[in-house]
């Protein structure tokens, strides 16, 4: 009987023991399963925040791809702006059969052909020393005898005297009126109603000063890019390529085409402001 007590005792204890380890076991489980969902809540919390990151990373991509885009284009647009040359749009040279042109005005007279008046041919020759004068400021370039004064159909040629005009000296040369002239004033025009005696010999002279400013400035441009020349060269005279700037009565389509070579050898200097001239 008292073996029986003792083997129940003993049973007691081992039962108590293994409950004891279960209730270890299940706290332990517990803390694996607490740990483990932990873990699972981590690994989704991960992959929020991972696929988040995909999506910004995908976004920045774009983004950057966009940008990209935009500078490639601002970048080709720069650089179509760059080439591009007011100058060009402001004076267009060109032909109409016959006769040179500038932005549409017709240079000579050819009256066999056709009649110019001369409130055309007066307007074109105000855009060549506009063009001129506009190419010699940009060049930062100074003639030695004569100052243009482009004053649209009554331009006019400036005579400085030996050594050249200084400071406000230029304001005194300069003829109070577009129509006024001075002994230092040539008129790039012609007019009748204008008090000059011999308006046409006055224009004549007038070209031929203009014909020198070309010429020095032309000289300038080809030291500067001795790849350069004029395609019709100024000869001393008052002549470009061979022929006399001046009006003859009865030469008119020797004048028309030295008027047409003048403004071709401006249109190359003009091609060339545009290449190297950074304003």
């Amino acid at each position: 009987m008292e073996e029986d007590e003792q083997e129940v005792q003993r049973l007691q204890e081992e039962l108590e023991a293994v409950e004891a380890e279960r209730a270890l076991v299940r706290r332990r489980r517990a803390q694996v399963e607490g740990k483990r969902r932990r873990l699972q809540w981590l690994q989704s919390q991960w992959w929020v925040s991972n696929n988040a990151a995909e999506r910004t990373l995908v976004q920045l991509a774009d983004n950057r791809r966009a940008v990209l885009e935009d500078v490639a284009r601002a970048e080709a647009r720069l650089q179509a702006l760059v080439q591009l040359n007011a100058a060009n749009d402001c004076f267009y040279i060109w032909h109409a059969g016959p006769f040179a042109t500038i932005n549409g005005c017709r240079l000579g007279r050819l009256p066999a052909y056709m009649t110019v008046e001369w409130v055309d041919i007066n307007a074109g020759l105000g855009q060549v020393v506009l063009l001129l004068d506009t190419l010699v400021r940009r060049a930062g370039f100074r003639f030695r005898s004569h100052q243009l004064m482009p004053l649209g159909s009554f331009s006019k040629i400036i005579k400085l005297p030996p050594g050249g005009a200084r400071g406000g000296e230029e304001a005194n040369l300069v003829p109070s009126s577009p129509r006024a002239s001075g002994g230092n004033a040539l008129n790039l025009y012609y007019d009748d109603a204008n008090l000059v005696f011999f308006p046409r010999r006055n224009l004549n002279a007038a070209l031929v000063a203009f014909l020198q400013c070309v010429e020095e400035f032309g000289t300038y441009v080809e030291q500067q890019d001795p790849t350069l020349r004029l395609p019709h060269r100024i000869q001393d005279g008052g002549k470009v390529g061979g022929l006399p700037i001046s009006l003859v009565q009865g030469e008119e389509a020797a004048w028309t085409r030295a008027l047409k070579y003048l403004l071709t050898d401006l249109k190359w200097l003009l091609a060339w402001s545009a290449k190297h001239v950074v304003t």
